[in-house]
């Protein structure tokens, strides 16, 4: 076209060309419609009835190395790529652990303080040692890696280090030779060891030092071995307390008795790490093209990372060395399109396309237009997506169900709470005066109305640590807190504000007078949040809720690295802090008011710094228990105590909303496992359909301007030809 286009203007058809320029348009936007794809399509790559799922991500994650991640913006592309010895049940409820990597749950067997065996139902104080077995399956293989490329002296092979080669790669999947091995229990045994490298810096090593033998020690010993940019081969470091017994077969053996520990077995900190891979990513050239254990890591499971690009995209494809794993046999009680995937192999997807996306609304309108597959839904675009009916029921807007899409919706094991730094003169303390001002603060901080106001009803109001879904949460008047509540008709009615005043008296602040000053008493609440208009409507409130007692807030906003830095400290006064759950145990929760968590001086979880003996005497008996009925009274008791002394004001537990496109297959909500990419199944023609249905192009506005330069080129032609006539010697 342009070459023919070109010829006419050598012939100085000028006038005759221009009327091309219109029919090249017309060209050009007919080759568009024939490719089949919506002019806004953003997934160049891909096409619509491809098997590949797309979503998006707001945050980068910071790592994806198996030993330091541990945000839930890491761990969701992390559970995919890896497999821990146990995962959660997909569908049992409540929380269930079954094997993932191993043949059965691992064995435990207790031993005293000589080595011997104790009988199971040993007391936990007889308890010196706690020794679990794990049985590998060996059907595990890893994803394809050039580190695996490895010659018979051991070395790698020499295409896949070539400089200048490496100079031009972005991903190891473009490395010319990739291959793939066996897991073995040794693989695993290296994992544990590395939460020990000084290299590393895993942010479970503290916890699981205090309980696998030897952890501390091999510490010591690789901070001597260590130097900066050198492979530390850590198969020549011995671990006393991980025996590899045989290829598939590994023990573990802990200090005390912590029947938490399988829980952890199902985190990605326990993944295998193979040598060869850390060896390769050690490289310096390698290392220099950004790849590593915190872009690409290696695993067994069903997808690995075959694109990483924090800032536009993140891809992943099946693992094509993927063991067997089916579906689960779902009971007949469960919705029949569900058991209908029962004894299907997995996974079923192909492709996952994760998308950045910073900004919720252009996230929210590629949904809408069916180019992502689903979507979370957040407060500020709730009253968009959500309606809540008169029965107080959870539906979906009417113009999204007209579109069959479809709402998961879920009480997070998470829990949000205001908190007093316990080391506080003012606010801390054990002294009556100072609980009684912190009951104030309780009973005016209206979590109801919070969460009316800034959660669009998504949370349910708190009344103790531990959330709907977890062992020891309670409803109704049991568990109440009796200092911010009453119970009304067997429900929990908030006390008044007469009542926080009467509180303040006793706290010795009338009217929230300081008698000792005679000036208004003044209290400094420390957050990152304030940035935006919701955040700073939030502030706003609180200090409103405070104006209510006479009592001046303070707000200190400040940048998120400072705030932790404050925290870390201990010179926050209040502050809003949440938590989400590691595991689904009570322990997981009541552990964030034990003295030996405290942020100050351990750096722990226990943000309040909150320190009372009793409270941690039953913590430490409750957390050493099967759940019996010894337990549960042992928790409703700690709940108590931390009602009464008030370090924390629990808020409320959020609930999660995500939409689903009709195109996605059934799925069951899971609110602590991760790795539930494989159960996600898709039918392609169907999106393809509706895409092109909700994105047909509007053609009116393009017509109207063909025309207007059709007829802009024929005023134009016109005008030159009357020009050409009226030259000079060509007459009037």
């Amino acid at each position: 076209m342009w070459i023919f286009l070109q010829s006419t203007n050598n012939q100085g058809n000028r006038a005759r060309t221009l009327w091309y320029y219109p029919l090249l348009f017309s060209f050009c936007l007919c080759l568009t419609a024939c490719s089949g794809r919506s002019p806004n399509d953003p997934h160049l790559n891909w096409h619509a009835n491809d098997n590949v799922f797309f979503s998006s991500f707001a945050t980068s994650p910071k790592t994806l190395d198996p030993s330091r991640a541990y945000n839930d913006d890491e761990i969701v592309f992390l559970a995919q790529v890896v497999e821990p010895p146990l995962q959660y049940s997909y569908w049992r409820k409540p929380y269930r652990l079954e094997p993932q990597s191993v043949t059965a749950l691992p064995s435990v067997v207790y031993e005293d303080a000589r080595h011997q065996p104790l009988p199971s139902d040993a007391s936990p104080e007889q308890i010196a040692y706690s020794v679990y077995t794990l049985h590998f399956r060996g059907d595990l293989r890893y994803q394809p890696h050039p580190a695996f490329a490895m010659n018979p002296d051991g070395s790698f092979a020499k295409e896949n280090l070539d400089p200048h080669r490496l100079a031009t790669l972005s991903t190891p999947m473009q490395m010319p030779k990739l291959a793939t091995r066996q897991v073995t229990a040794a693989d695993y045994a290296y994992a544990i060891k590395r939460l020990a490298s000084p290299s590393v810096s895993s942010p479970i090593y503290s916890l699981m030092a205090h309980y696998i033998v030897g952890l501390s020690a091999l510490r010591q010993t690789l901070a001597k071995a260590y130097h900066p940019h050198q492979f530390l081969d850590l198969r020549a470091f011995p671990l006393s307390g991980v025996k590899v017994l045989d290829a598939q077969t590994l023990q573990i053996e802990l200090k005390g008795n912590y029947p938490q520990f399988p829980y952890w077995l199902s985190m990605t900190f326990f993944v295998p790490i193979p040598w060869e891979v850390d060896k390769f990513y050690a490289n310096p050239m390698v290392a220099k093209q950004n790849i590593s254990f915190d872009t690409y890591p290696v695993g067994s499971g069903p997808y690995y990372i075959a694109e990483n690009n924090p800032n536009q995209q993140i891809v992943l494809r099946k693992n094509p060395y993927y063991h067997d794993d089916f579906f689960p046999a779902l009971p007949e009680t469960m919705a029949p399109n569900l058991r209908a995937l029962s004894g299907k192999r997995m996974p079923f997807i192909d492709t996952v396309v994760y998308s950045r996306e910073a900004e919720a609304l252009p996230r929210w309108q590629k949904f809408l237009q069916g180019y992502y597959d689903s979507a979370g839904v957040g407060g500020d675009l709730f009253n968009q997506a959500i309606r809540i009916a008169a029965n107080g029921h959870t539906l979906l807007a009417p113009e999204l169900y007209a579109k069959h899409m479809r709402l998961q919706v879920q009480v997070l094991p998470s829990v949000f709470y205001l908190g007093f730094n316990m080391q506080d003169p003012l606010v801390g303390g054990t002294s009556a005066k100072n609980r009684a001002l912190r009951h104030a603060i309780g009973i005016l901080l209206n979590s109801e109305d919070f969460n009316e106001l800034f959660l669009n009803g998504q949370g349910i109001p708190a009344q103790g640590p531990i959330p709907i879904g977890i062992v020891g949460a309670q409803s109704g008047c049991h568990g109440m807190d009796p200092y911010r509540y009453r119970c009304v008709q067997g429900q929990p009615q908030r006390l008044t504000l007469a009542d926080a005043k009467a509180w303040l008296v006793r706290a010795g602040y009338p009217g929230g007078i300081d008698p000792k000053t005679k000036q208004v008493l003044r209290l400094r609440f420390s957050t990152a949040m304030g940035l935006s208009p919701d955040e700073r409507s939030t502030l706003d409130w609180l200090r409103q809720q405070f104006a209510h007692l006479g009592i001046a807030l303070d707000v200190e906003v400040l940048q998120p690295s400072r705030f932790e830095e404050l925290m870390r400290q201990g010179h926050a006064e209040l502050f809003f802090w949440g938590w989400q759950a590691d595991y689904p145990d009570p322990e997981n929760f009541l552990m964030l008011l034990y003295s030996r968590n405290k942020m100050i001086p351990y750096g722990g979880e226990n943000t309040c710094n909150y320190d009372n003996p009793r409270y941690d005497s039953l913590f430490k008996q409750m957390r050493l228990l099967p759940n019996n009925a010894t337990r549960a009274q042992l928790i409703d008791t700690l709940v108590s105590i931390s009602q009464q002394d008030a370090p924390a004001i629990w808020l409320f537990y959020p609930r999660s909303y995500r939409i689903l496109q009709p195109w996605v297959g059934p799925v069951i909500s899971q609110g602590i496992a991760n790795n539930t990419l494989k159960y996600v199944s898709l039918n392609p023609s169907m999106r393809q359909t509706l895409q092109r249905a909700w994105n047909k192009p509007t053609i009116w506005p393009l017509l109207i301007t063909l025309g207007g330069m059709i007829l802009a080129v024929f005023m134009a032609c016109y005008a030159y030809r009357r020009r050409q006539q009226k030259r000079p010697g060509q007459g009037s």
